[in-house]
């Protein structure tokens, strides 16, 4: 809460102010909040792709309705995405998916998601090469998500690779986790993880074998739908390509979701607003700066603000329905 505060009462102000931004937003023209309305509601639909991928058996709405409830939790809750998972859970337990199937279409969409997210600095510093922006503050930001990305791609390989190797990952993970919940007062029982990993092996190859290609396009997918919005939200407000550049957009979003990803405030409250203004702007005259702001915001209004009530509805539509419940059956791709 405090930086949250600090960011829309002290440090946002300082870059842009309240009132310039409003008029800049004011000035939009109808065919622009038309655009942005239409790409802003893909993007309400745009992970929905990746959920039935991940987890054979789902259907298009019912991967809508999932994805919106377990966001509207996590962009409103402290530690809401675990929160989030646990909607997201109880949903795939509605509709008749066990335990063992929802388990590892969460995983390995959420690997999925994570290696494009880790990918996709370095995509956009390469693109700022092509077209001659390159910056050297985002080159950090890009060998970052490079080595997080080879460290999460070298230790999934290895789980996968062969029962003993996953035997032993999974016990040291469980070892891990014990000495976590004694810390806290809690009991785990990691020496099932090893058993419980060469299960998860087993159950992953084959999808993965089957689905790569399919997961890989969805996630992309679902990732770049953020960044057309942020596009559109750009030009929307009248920033040509000649002031901030596709490529430069794409660095500042791509360099910022880095960021975002660590878990300080929920959805990345006031972290993502300040972070992407002040790259976008990279240091210009007032008037860019307020621009950015301006498209900043409506980028967030439709990307943070209005999932909240969409997966509200989505959440009460889940409860009151229950022509989706179907009984638990093992589901094949």
């Amino acid at each position: 809460m405090v930086l949250i505060v600090a960011v829309f009462g002290f440090f946002l102000p300082k870059l842009a102010d309240y009132s310039d931004i409003w008029d800049d937003l004011q000035d939009l023209h109808a065919s622009d909040l038309v655009l942005i309305t239409a790409v802003g509601v893909w993007n309400l639909f745009a992970l929905a792709p990746l959920v039935m991928t991940a987890q054979p058996g789902v259907r298009f709405m019912e991967g809508f309705v999932n994805i919106n409830a377990g966001s509207a939790v996590a962009n409103t809750v402290p530690g809401g995405s675990a929160i989030g998972i646990a909607i997201n859970w109880a949903m795939f337990d509605s509709w008749g998916f066990t335990p063992a199937e929802y388990t590892l279409g969460t995983l390995l969409s959420g690997i999925w998601n994570n290696f494009v997210k880790l990918s996709l600095p370095v995509v956009a510093l390469l693109a700022l090469a092509a077209t001659g922006d390159l910056r050297g503050s985002f080159v950090p930001a890009a060998v970052v998500g490079v080595v997080v990305m080879v460290v999460a791609i070298v230790f999934f390989a290895l789980l996968l690779r062969n029962d003993d190797l996953a035997r032993s990952i999974g016990a040291l993970a469980g070892r891990v986790a014990e000495w976590g919940a004694k810390k806290v007062h809690r009991t785990v029982h990691g020496d099932t993880w090893g058993d419980g990993a060469i299960r998860f092996r087993h159950r992953s190859v084959d999808l993965i074998k089957r689905r790569w290609p399919a997961l890989t396009v969805t996630a992309l997918i679902g990732q770049l739908s953020l960044f057309v919005v942020l596009l559109v939200a750009v030009r929307a407000v009248g920033l040509s390509n000649a002031e901030v550049s596709w490529a430069e957009v794409l660095a500042s979003w791509a360099f910022v979701r880095l960021i975002s990803a660590i878990p300080i405030t929920p959805g990345g409250l006031g972290v993502v607003e300040l972070g992407l203004t002040a790259a976008l702007a990279n240091g210009e005259n007032t008037a860019l700066t307020t621009k950015a702001a301006a498209a900043v915001l409506l980028y967030r209004f439709f990307t943070y603000l209005l999932p909240i009530p969409v997966g509200a509805g989505c959440y009460v539509f889940w409860r009151l329905n229950h022509s989706w419940r179907r009984r638990r059956t093992t589901v094949t791709a």
